[in-house]
């Protein structure tokens, strides 16, 4: 015998009506990053120029692609085989942290500054590669200490660069979330952030979370309590909208940089 149920079945409803309107922008958004045009002679041409070993604009595509990628897989396994309990919530999270890296690498206002974090990026995505490398028992290469080297001659090219060193320990994904966070408003909630931590703690089986956050019946089962819980469509619909939001706030800066002079 099924105990107390915390569904909210109106709620259900409007968040499955509210994640069906949010379809078609979820299958925007790869042609949308794409469709951002470099221009020739502008701000962000020259500072491709000048971190081009992995050139910014690059970098940032690339974390665009990725965030729509993630949508678009989380779209697809609800459409194959309904809204999962715990799965999706590690797409929605990868999405946010792909949009708000592409957001990070853009968001200094000044040019050097956007150029020191596109290069320790890549200088970070190197460092791991090599690293990845010699866990699975491959020795270093002098290539390896080549593109390390490439890069610091970058970084020491660049005036006001000289004491910025790219050998420092990478940024937490919270602590780039939260630099965003203070400089990307969205108008609805949850914010980022906060978005971004309950889905980590979904995604990292957080019982107190699950709790907290999902719907969930109580079921008699002789003398323990156990509770089922399922996924929310209410809970999902707002996280991919703030995904979302989060993604056109960092194509917003793409497409302002790229286009300036």
């Amino acid at each position: 015998m099924a105990g107390e149920s915390t569904v909210n079945p109106d709620l259900e409803r409007y968040g499955r009506e509210q994640y069906d309107s949010l379809r078609p922008r979820i299958h925007q958004m790869r042609s949308r990053a794409l469709a951002v045009a470099i221009a020739p002679d502008g701000m962000l041409a020259r500072e491709d120029e000048r971190t081009d070993y992995s050139p910014i604009s690059y970098q940032v595509r690339f974390q665009l692609q990725l965030a729509a990628e993630h949508l678009v897989a989380l779209d697809h396994l609800i459409q194959g085989h309904g809204l999962p309990n715990y799965a999706g919530y590690v797409l929605i999270r990868a999405a946010l942290e792909t949009s708000a890296t592409a957001y990070w690498l853009l968001q200094p206002n000044v040019s050097n500054r956007r150029v020191l974090h596109a290069l320790r990026m890549a200088f970070w995505n190197q460092r791991d590669s090599a690293e990845f490398a010699a866990a699975a028992g491959h020795r270093g290469t002098a290539w390896d200490e080549e593109r390390r080297a490439y890069l610091d001659l970058l970084r020491s090219k660049v005036k006001g660069l000289h004491q910025s060193s790219l050998d420092v320990p990478r940024l937490s994904h919270t602590d780039m979330l939260t630099a965003v966070g203070r400089k990307l408003k969205i108008s609805q909630q949850p914010s980022t952030l906060l978005a971004w931590r309950l889905c980590s703690s979904l995604a990292h089986g957080n019982s107190a979370a699950a709790v907290m956050a999902l719907q969930h019946r109580q079921i008699n089962a002789g003398e323990a309590n156990v509770h089922s819980a399922t996924s929310s469509w209410a809970l999902v619909s707002a996280l991919v909208r703030t995904a979302l939001a989060t993604f056109d706030g960092a194509l917003a800066q793409f497409e302002q940089r790229a286009s300036t002079a």
